[in-house]
């Protein structure tokens, strides 16, 4: 049978010459249908490899592998979806390598160091697909994966005592703190109260509250502005208010350890009860720090804030906290703590320090 060639024109089918022992003519198979041949041979290979190549695959030390779909990594924890067992989650520490058929984000711990020209940079955030524990990014270094960077922790404690029977005592002592951190934000608000009697007549009456606001430039560099509001009954002290700025500086910022430290101008104006309120401008630095050990059942801690007035003959003022909480159970532990306050410009005929010793319990919340 004749065919069209390209240029339209009629062809004679091509017959293989008959050999001299066959009177049957061979027609020559075409390329087209060799190539159809293959490709209906590979197809269903094809159809497979969505099911398994292109699966999320984690390598764990011990050599197992396990396959699925990568959700989240987060309190050293990695969470996969997997089509044997719906979803597990593996320990970060356990983990090898980690390959993604899709983006991963990255969030470091403050103290980290990314390297350049590693995967893509979102912020703080790094976006890659693959992780190797002998690669350039260190998985002790990454704190979690496919999850915003939004904490937050704080503690609530409670202290006092009752003495009844040659003499009759009672003190309260209430506190609370709380940090909020989300990408480039971070609020930390702090309050505490005390008060005492004896034998009926108020012997203690005195608290403070704060709020400061955190801005991060870089992973560890931040801009602070804060408010403190003071009172003292027995410092003659109506309200203490001291606006702040500073810069500061995070050397870590984990869930298990914190070092921060600042520095900058405030503005202070104080009133007391037996002398004319003033505003006076004043040096402030902070310092904030708590260790977790023996896996967060103890944790000791120590927060201090310092004015150095620039005016009114140079006053000094220090606000330190420090303690240790011993956890029981659960998030509830024991709390043993210690306050400073110290002040070279008291109301006439008041002391320089004041120091308060607290027994009680506290309450942890958070991420």
């Amino acid at each position: 049978m004749d065919s069209l060639n390209r240029g339209g024109e009629l062809k004679p089918a091509a017959l293989d010459d008959p050999g001299p022992a066959s009177g049957v003519a061979k027609v020559r198979e075409h390329p087209r249908s060799r190539r159809h041949l293959i490709l209906l041979a590979v197809l269903p290979f094809f159809i497979l490899i969505p099911a398994t190549a292109f699966a999320d695959v984690v390598l764990l030390k011990n050599g197992d592998r396990v396959s699925g779909k990568i959700l989240k990594m987060e309190s050293e924890q990695l969470e996969i979806d997997t089509a044997f067992a719906g979803k597990i989650r593996i320990g970060w520490g356990d983990i090898q390598s980690v390959r993604s058929d899709r983006p991963l984000a990255l969030t470091f711990f403050a103290s980290s160091s990314i390297p350049d020209g590693v995967g893509l940079r979102d912020g703080d955030r790094v976006i890659v697909t693959e992780l190797d524990a002998e690669g350039p990014i260190r998985l002790s270094d990454v704190k979690a994966i496919n999850v915003s960077d939004l904490y937050h922790r704080g503690n609530i404690n409670l202290g006092g005592n009752v003495v009844s029977g040659n003499s009759n005592t009672q003190a309260l002592n209430a506190a609370a703190s709380y940090t909020l951190r989300q990408d480039r934000h971070r609020l930390q608000l702090d309050g505490k109260m005390n008060r005492g009697e004896a034998n009926g007549e108020l012997t203690a009456q005195n608290g403070a509250a704060s709020g400061r606001y955190d801005y991060l430039l870089t992973r560890q560099m931040f801009l602070s502005g804060g408010q403190l509001l003071e009172h003292d009954r027995f410092q003659n002290l109506a309200v203490r208010s001291t606006a702040t700025a500073a810069l500061g500086y995070d050397f870590y910022d984990r869930q298990t350890r914190s070092l921060s430290v600042g520095a900058g101008p405030s503005l202070v104006y104080e009133n007391f009860t037996t002398s004319p309120d003033t505003v006076v401008p004043s040096a402030m630095w902070f310092v904030r720090w708590y260790q977790e050990f023996r896996g967060g059942d103890v944790t000791l801690f120590h927060h201090h804030q310092g004015f150095r007035d620039l005016a009114r003959d140079g006053g000094f003022r220090l606000n330190a906290d420090q303690g240790i909480r011993v956890k029981v159970y659960g998030d509830l532990a024991l709390n043993f703590e210690y306050d400073l306050r110290f002040n070279t410009k008291p109301a006439p005929g008041r002391k320089t320090v004041d120091t308060t010793a607290i027994f009680g319990l506290s309450y942890a919340f958070g991420d």
